[in-house]
């Protein structure tokens, strides 16, 4: 038969057991997250779900789980699986009602805390971020080590990706070491914040201790293979960043050859592959690469785009125009685009069409970019530029004309737009039989210091055939 200390104690080891259990479905779930989540993550924040394993062994050590606290657990989870399916809104409203019930344990708050900064972070509000890890931080009490060590960690991570200023990554960096100095911090711990703090000095632009940090990390025994392959990635952009280019490659195929690796990191290192081939003029190595990312189901949302729109660039650059169209296509009918690329993918899908000969979408997409408020005149300039060539194929002459002066009325506009602006109107003039004024405006850009080899050819090519 029991006594009765047992009897009492088995209520508490039960809940401390479906504590632990549940804890460990909130990593599992948030590495779901970190790893797939729909928004932009930050450089590092994929490393840190290793760290709720820790957290959990805290919370089995220190707290005595309530009902009301599992409950809260529960409601901390439901939260998480909310931000799978990409709701992060509604993940962050729940969140929010457990924050705001001052009955519940300091646990559970700090808990609450730490996943409602992961979640701010998924929506790069990284401010809030750090609210939310100050706050943890500044709550020691009946708070485990881990957490305060999480919250560090997170805080480093969320100034590193958000401020630009030496001080606050130099603060960043102090964060990062005050974990690798912590007694009680775990081997992993330190691994990943000596991949912070690599990420920070890198910067910095301090590559070759960003390097080091990052090779520490690897040597860390029995770290995740998110781990390893996310200070892969760091350190190849530093080997890259100091024209190390090989030692930078073999990096990047460690982690494509690696079965762990997630295809996020596979994604980057693609990504990262082929912009060092890029530059060193393996356009169809660097397609294939560029391809890879966009083809990989789970890659980062953002590497996708922005592989959409490099291998959209290389496509135009070889006249591949009508792949080049696809790719520009797929850009803008992007949701979360940056508006500058947007600028430039319909310039650019603009002067592909032009090339095809498809002249009123040529125009269609430089009228689009006109109407935009807020444009720098260079970008104007090329619209103006395109709606004027097209115009001239279309034989509406007068439009050219006045899509030429458009450009040159424009303040601080490169002196070669300016002579193909030029151009198009001498070309428009001589279909006009207004001979004097082609010759004119010929000669003005044949004069530009600035003006493109083919821009000039073309002139003096028209003005000979005037002048005879």
């Amino acid at each position: 038969m029991q006594n009765n200390d047992d009897q009492e104690n088995k209520p508490q080891r039960i809940n401390n057991a479906r504590l632990f259990l549940l804890s460990l479905l909130t990593s599992i779930t948030l590495a779901t997250i970190t790893l797939y989540a729909p928004t932009k993550l930050t450089n590092t924040l994929q490393i840190f779900t290793t760290l709720l394993f820790a957290c959990t062994i805290a919370i089995l050590i220190k707290i005595i789980v309530s009902p009301k606290d599992y409950k809260k657990q529960q409601k901390i989870n439901h939260a998480l699986f909310k931000a799978t399916q990409g709701n992060i809104n509604a993940a962050l409203q729940e969140i929010n009602t457990i924050i705001n019930d001052t009955k519940i344990s300091p646990i559970i708050y700090a808990n609450a805390h730490l996943i409602r900064g992961q979640f701010h972070i998924a929506t790069q509000n990284y401010q809030d971020a750090i609210k939310d890890y100050n706050t943890v931080i500044n709550n020691t009490q009946n708070i485990p080590q881990q957490f305060i060590i999480q919250a560090f960690l997170l805080k480093a991570t969320a100034i590193t990706e958000n401020e630009n200023s030496t001080e606050k990554i130099a603060e960043a960096i102090n964060h990062t070491d005050a974990v690798i100095q912590a007694p009680t911090a775990t081997d992993q711990q330190r691994a990943n914040a000596h991949i912070t703090r690599g990420y920070a000095k890198a910067r910095l632009n301090q590559h070759i201790d960003a390097i080091n940090d990052q090779t520490i990390a690897l040597d860390t025994p029995k770290i995740s293979p998110q781990t390893k392959a996310q200070a892969l990635i760091n350190r190849g952009h530093s080997h890259t960043a100091l024209n190390n280019i090989q030692l930078a490659d073999k990096d990047y195929n460690t982690i494509i050859n690696t079965k762990d690796c997630t295809q996020a990191h596979k994604a980057w290192a693609h990504f990262n592959k082929a912009k060092i081939q890029a530059t060193q003029n393996k356009t169809l190595e660097a397609i294939q690469n560029y391809s890879s990312v966009i083809q990989m189901k789970n890659a980062d949302p953002q590497a996708r785009y922005q592989a959409y729109f490099n291998r959209a660039q290389k496509f135009l650059n070889h006249r591949h125009y009508t792949s080049a169209i696809k790719d520009y296509t797929t850009l803008i009918q992007t949701k979360n685009y940056n508006i500058s690329d947007i600028h430039i993918a319909y310039i650019n899908r603009s002067f592909c069409n032009l090339k095809l000969n498809h002249y009123q979408l040529a125009i269609q997409d430089a009228d689009f970019v006109l109407a935009l408020p807020n444009i720098p005149s260079i970008i104007l300039a090329f619209a103006y530029n395109n709606k004027a060539n097209a115009n001239l194929k279309l034989k509406k002459y007068q439009h050219t004309i006045q899509n030429a002066n458009n450009i040159i009325k424009l303040p601080n506009i490169p002196p070669d737009q300016i002579a193909i602006a030029n151009l198009y109107k001498a070309n428009a003039y001589e279909k006009l039989n207004q001979n004097t004024l082609a010759i004119k405006q010929l000669k003005a850009a044949i004069q530009i210091p600035q003006a493109g080899i083919q821009t000039i050819i073309e002139a003096k090519s028209l003005l000979a055939k005037i002048e005879k």
